[in-house]
């Protein structure tokens, strides 16, 4: 069921440059990165850019190391450079959780929110991972920090919806129908732009509620159900079916 709920979407920031060739522009500014970090070793900008360089051409295992040697590098201005910092922790669990080794990428996310605590790319993705590597009660936690961490945080507000889908389709997993519902309702009221994959999730788990009340013969607790599952996605022809069924057989009482 989750797999039907849940696009699992990896969201990795920057943009810059292409292949490789020696008389192209693009690989003049390689070359230029690379002359950088000749030039100055301890800049950690330096190793940033180069590892953006990687990164765009999909070189994981160079750009990595890039980050990663921007973050060991001496920094001669400790607040100019928190940003770089917080931004290659991003990167490289971003990476990790393309690579899928999820965990890693746990470990990269939790080095940037020691360094900003509420960061929501962090936050966020530390809940991806967790999910990913199948570890759902640290995911569950996970989200909920970053709904209670990010409230009011419109960098959080693409994310949000997300979190709450996949809070939602856990539940579900574990046919909590109720606490499911709650999830997917708060995203259809709250994020209307990110409601249409909601409101379908949303009447599924009611028809699943609904059905089971109907196998044990409560139909009257089953009629609101169903009825909410059409009003919820009015195109799911099987709510509909269900809810004229339970009606239907509520009117031969």
């Amino acid at each position: 069921m989750i797999s039907r709920l849940v696009r699992a979407a990896v969201f990795l920031a920057c943009a810059c440059a292409l292949p490789v060739r020696a008389a192209d522009p693009v690989d003049k500014t390689l070359q230029l990165r690379l002359d950088a970090v000749k030039s100055d070793p301890n800049e950690p900008r330096n190793h940033f850019n180069l590892g953006l360089e990687y990164y765009n051409r999909q070189m994981f295992d160079q750009a990595s190391a890039a980050f990663q040697q921007a973050l060991k590098v001496n920094k001669s201005d400790k607040e100019a450079h928190e940003a770089v910092d917080l931004d290659a922790c991003q990167i490289l669990g971003n990476i990790t959780l393309t690579l899928k080794r999820n965990s890693e990428a746990v470990k990269w996310f939790d080095q940037g929110l020691k360094r900003a605590p509420n960061d929501p790319v962090c936050l966020f993705g530390r809940g991806q991972a967790y999910y990913l590597d199948k570890k759902v009660s640290a995911a569950q936690d996970a989200f909920k920090r970053f709904l209670t961490d990010t409230a009011g945080n419109p960098k959080a507000a693409e994310t949000a919806p997300q979190a709450l889908v996949y809070l939602g389709a856990m539940a579900l997993d574990k046919k909590k129908y109720d606490e499911a519902a709650n999830f997917f309702r708060e995203v259809v009221q709250k994020y209307p732009k990110s409601s249409k994959e909601a409101a379908y999730n949303l009447s599924l788990v009611l028809l699943s509620r609904g059905d089971e009340l109907v196998k044990k013969n409560q139909l009257d607790q089953a009629a609101p159900l169903n009825d909410e599952a059409v009003a919820a996605d009015p195109t799911n022809a099987a709510a509909q079916r269900s809810s004229a069924l339970v009606h239907f057989r509520l009117g031969d009482k």
